[in-house]
């Protein structure tokens, strides 16, 4: 197997068939990428922000792009082709480190938020487990 089908770090996997999405690999490396996935490699990192990447394809908009592309007329499959086409409307590295770095503190926020819910879910099933007890057990 030739180098190039192993994951490296920031390499960005884009699923080419059924629903499309993008996702950044950080920490997994010299896994064999299946042939349903595109590897993505940003070579120059002075000028791409991987992470910032991978949100631009994993957006409505980018999406729809690629999907109005496609053949209908086949299976729904993204070919390099597609991807090699498209226009990527990149800010300089600098607005996308910017970018990535609210989004990333925005997502903390949510998966924050998220467990503060969890556990609220959670207070409120104790507080019924007090009053009922194991009243409905048997």
């Amino acid at each position: 197997i030739k180098d190039r089908f192993y994951s490296k770090e920031h390499d960005i996997l884009y699923k080419v068939q059924q629903n499309s999405f993008a996702k950044e690999i950080t920490t997994e490396t010299d896994a064999i990428i299946p042939n349903s996935y595109i590897i993505i490699r940003v070579l120059d990192s002075s000028k791409v922000n991987p992470t910032f990447l991978t949100y631009y394809l994993n957006d409505p908009r980018v999406e729809y792009e690629i999907q109005r592309t496609i053949d209908s007329t086949k299976i729904m499959k993204v070919s390099t082709k597609i991807l090699k086409d498209l226009k990527i409307l990149l800010p300089t590295k600098e607005e996308q480190d910017k970018q990535v770095e609210l989004i990333t503190k925005i997502n903390r926020r949510i998966e924050l938020k998220k467990k503060s819910i969890m556990c609220d879910e959670k207070l409120i099933n104790s507080l019924y487990d007090a009053v009922i007890g194991d009243v409905y057990a048997n």
